[in-house]
């Protein structure tokens, strides 16, 4: 994958979701092998398979559009006309449009009211909801769907936002597909009009409309609805997958655990009060995710540089819309160099081993005996010999570093592998390096003294072939068969270094625990 080609969609709200997913190692997504040179997937089809991360947070972006109808828009007739435009989610379609959806056992059949009856039920739906405190859910959706009236389960709509097509083009598609009036009234309810659009002023018989909020994208609409789908899914995750994928974002594990911590106090001090022991469970992972760990992952993917909030923030009110500089700067060069970046060690990794290759022939070929040197900065030159040297150049007495140079013996070869292992000659690297057995194996050694190809021959293609009795007997500490399937699947160097040191982790807890015996 070129740089070029990343940096082409380095706007794209699907590929920024596509990225994400990969980089925390969720569901991979290699560019090349995706997306052809006009935009077009490949493979939608394994791409965006039922099962698949992205397929989730698709359809939950669904959910959470029908939701949103369900709970903003007040008119039964509007919530009609857009739920026939996006479909309801309801499983069973009618045979004809004039068919009657059997009653839901909540709520009894009841003829078709008038736009008056239906605007006073609708707005007492909400005012039960309101009253009850729940959260806007399916079910408001499959309580309109009870009514006399068909609504299509899937539309052309809601089929093309779950089955992408075209990476270039989806967002674009997506808002071309509805009917214009049914897009314009969405984009000024859920408040993600383009910024260029002005609000109406602020008279007394003008509808209210919610301020525009500064988004990332120029395709606003789309966004939101990711970032709907992506908020949605995040809090229907087990537990511990959320950690796996904010701790891949880079947050620290103490910031983590802190901020878990900070959401489930209020949890303890009401069992607390119950006197009931309060038990964390994954099961709860979707009321105790905090928000603003919800809200980091929104702008590590969508990131908006002139906004001090969230683009979901209920407050879009007070943000403001002004652009001073390229939205994302900084959050969004994290996403797409971390992308880039996963998908070029290995590329990079097995271009040196072919150069080392050569190196290796022709310093064999050569069989001479002088010293390495390592120059201190690049570009370093090569010793040159004096005249009166000339048939003395492969004699160490013969020769000596220049300016800039130094030799590299047995003395100062550890503080290079330390300090300076890119200036070591392969070879030497290899003979010196440590092993991944070594339990004193440190992240640094991983990283620069271990090619991605290495490290990938090593961990994926050996260790995960094996089983898991054989792999502990290869790394000599236990590891067991899930470790094995995680090296399996492992395909980026990160993934290799960090599985690595969990290994090594592992062997220190199990000391740790013979100790205490």
């Amino acid at each position: 994958m070129s740089s070029v080609a990343a940096n082409q969609y380095r706007a794209n709200v699907l590929f920024r979701l596509l990225a994400f997913l990969d980089n925390t190692g969720t569901q991979p997504f290699v560019l090349a092998k995706e997306v052809s040179a006009d935009g077009h997937f490949l493979h939608p089809e394994v791409v965006f398979a039922d099962g698949t991360a992205v397929a989730a947070i698709l359809a939950a972006s669904l959910q959470a559009l029908r939701a949103n109808v369900a709970r903003l828009f007040a008119s039964a007739e509007e919530q009609r006309a857009l739920l026939n435009a996006i479909g309801t989610g309801v499983r069973k379609e009618a045979a004809t449009a004039d068919a009657v959806l059997p009653p839901s056992p909540a709520r009894p059949a009841a003829p078709l009211s008038t736009a008056r009856d239906a605007t006073a039920d609708a707005n007492g739906v909400a005012q039960t909801q309101e009253r009850e405190g729940d959260p806007p859910s399916g079910k408001d959706v499959a309580a309109l769907t009870s009514k006399p009236v068909s609504l299509p389960r899937d539309t052309k709509w809601s089929y093309l936002v779950c089955h992408p097509v075209s990476l270039l083009h989806y967002a674009e598609q997506v808002e071309s597909e509805l009917p214009i009036h049914l897009l314009v009234r969405l984009r000024e309810v859920l408040g993600v009009a383009p910024a260029a659009a002005s609000p109406p002023p602020n008279d007394s018989d003008a509808d209210p409309v919610t301020l525009p909020i500064a988004t990332f994208s120029d395709t606003p609409f789309v966004e939101q609805m990711l970032i709907d789908g992506l908020d949605e899914w995040m809090r229907s995750c087990p537990v511990d997958e959320v950690r796996r994928v904010i701790l891949a974002c880079g947050v620290q594990p103490t910031v983590l655990s802190f901020a878990f911590e900070q959401q489930q106090q209020p949890q303890k001090q009401s069992s607390a009060a119950e006197k009931a022991p309060f038990v964390f469970s994954s099961e709860r992972a979707n009321t105790l995710l905090p928000d603003s760990l919800v809200d980091f992952v929104v702008d590590v993917v969508f990131p908006v540089s002139t906004v001090s909030t969230s683009p979901s923030s209920s407050t879009a009110g007070t943000q403001s819309t002004t652009a001073t500089s390229t939205p994302g700067e900084g959050l969004q060069d994290w996403l797409l160099l971390s992308y880039e970046k996963n998908h070029e060690t290995i590329e990079v990794g097995e271009e040196e081993e072919e150069e080392e290759d050569v190196n290796s022939n022709d310093s064999d070929a050569g069989g001479g005996d002088r010293p390495r040197k390592v120059p201190h900065a690049e570009g370093g030159r090569r010793p040159q010999a004096s005249p009166k040297d000339d048939g003395e150049t492969n004699s160490l007495g013969a020769w000596q570093p220049q300016d800039g140079e130094e030799v590299l013996t047995a003395d100062n070869i550890d503080r290079y592998l330390k300090e300076y292992p890119q200036r070591i000659p392969k070879e030497i690297l290899r003979a010196k390096r440590k092993l991944i057995t070594d339990p004193a194996i440190t992240a640094f050694e991983l990283e620069n003294h271990y090619t991605a190809a290495e490290l990938r021959k090593l961990i994926k293609e050996e260790v995960g072939s094996m089983t898991a009795v054989e792999a502990t007997v290869l790394m000599g500490c236990p590891i067991s068969e899930a470790q094995v399937v995680q090296a399996a699947g492992a395909t980026r160097k990160a993934q290799f270094v960090e599985w690595v040191l969990a290994a090594h982790q592992g062997r220190a807890s199990s000391a740790q625990d013979k100790s205490w015996e």
